[in-house]
């Protein structure tokens, strides 16, 4: 593999509520809008990785958010309709080519949305550009941990993120046959999420390098002792209005890194919403919108 992602041309998931439209900006971005949007200040949704893209993570939370304010929900660089823009690598890098992607779409200040990888993406947006940030709000985030599991699953870890491309790739091709099986146990049931959802998921897992965007984002995460990209320590800066949502069930991400980060900032809270999985917005939609909105509304952030 190269470091531009696979390109893509079928036709991806659009939400209800939502259309599909492009921006330029160092590539074709794909960005999803919402089809009837309010007034408040814009929304960034910042999807996870593995195979996800904003028509997945993001299936309810686009046309409910819209209601109150513009939604721009772009599949990051080498995901989803985003192909033929480059893999970036770290959390860090893709906060930044977002930067360039808000300047093409003429938007000046976003309440941040993001979740798991997402969540790392837009904490660092918040920090390396804290005056396009006007809220945050991390989701089962990434970037918050110093370690993955034990010393010995650490190493272990890091190794396999040595691999070159040509090892690696023909691996992950190979186990997306259990794309289904894997993403059921991310979630708390998978039979209650809208069955088109899961379908895209497993299609997009199976599509020759898929995954290549997230290997990228991993191999730049993962250091020999613990994660570079683990933000914990630094966050004390960000003064910034932030709404950490997490589950304690979440099989995937611990909910002490949330719990963390929420303490060490000075205007931050973190709202636990048990008995579903990793992917709250999917599982919970009804819970993500009203957490979202009354947050929005609490700090002004309703109107322009």
């Amino acid at each position: 593999m190269t470091s531009k992602a696979r390109p893509s041309a079928r036709r991806l998931l659009t939400p209800p509520g939502t259309r599909e439209t492009t921006a330029e900006a160092g590539g074709r971005w794909r960005v999803l809008r919402g089809t009837h949007e309010g007034a408040g200040v814009p929304a960034l949704l910042v999807h996870g990785g593995g195979s996800d893209h904003a028509g997945i993570s993001w299936y309810h939370a686009i046309g409910d958010l819209a209601r109150d304010r513009p939604v721009y929900a772009p599949d990051l660089p080498g995901c989803g309709g985003s192909t033929d823009v480059a893999a970036a690598g770290s959390a860090a890098a893709i906060a930044d080519r977002l930067v360039g992607l808000l300047d093409a779409l003429r938007v000046e200040k976003v309440v941040a949305i993001g979740v798991s990888l997402g969540g790392d993406v837009v904490m660092n947006l918040a920090l390396r550009h804290p005056d396009r940030v006007a809220a945050l709000v991390p989701v089962a985030a990434g970037g918050l941990i110093g370690r993955f599991g034990g010393p010995l699953m650490h190493r272990v870890t890091w190794l396999a993120t040595r691999l070159p491309d040509g090892v690696v790739m023909p691996a992950s091709d190979f186990s997306s046959r259990w794309s289904e099986a894997l993403f059921a146990r991310s979630v708390t049931d998978v039979d209650s999420l809208p069955p088109e959802v899961v379908a895209e998921y497993v299609r997009e897992s199976r599509a020759p390098g898929a995954g290549y965007a997230y290997w990228r984002y991993n191999k730049a995460s993962v250091g020999p002792a613990g994660m570079r990209n683990d933000l914990t320590g630094r966050l004390g800066s960000l003064e910034v209005p932030t709404l950490f949502l997490h589950s304690p069930q979440d099989p995937l991400v611990p909910v002490e890194g949330s719990r963390r980060a929420a303490a060490e900032m000075p205007d931050a809270r973190l709202v636990e919403v048990p008995g579903v999985g990793h992917w709250l917005p999917l599982e919970a939609p009804a819970v993500f919108a009203r957490e979202v909105g009354e947050f929005a509304a609490a700090r002004g952030l309703s109107t322009c």
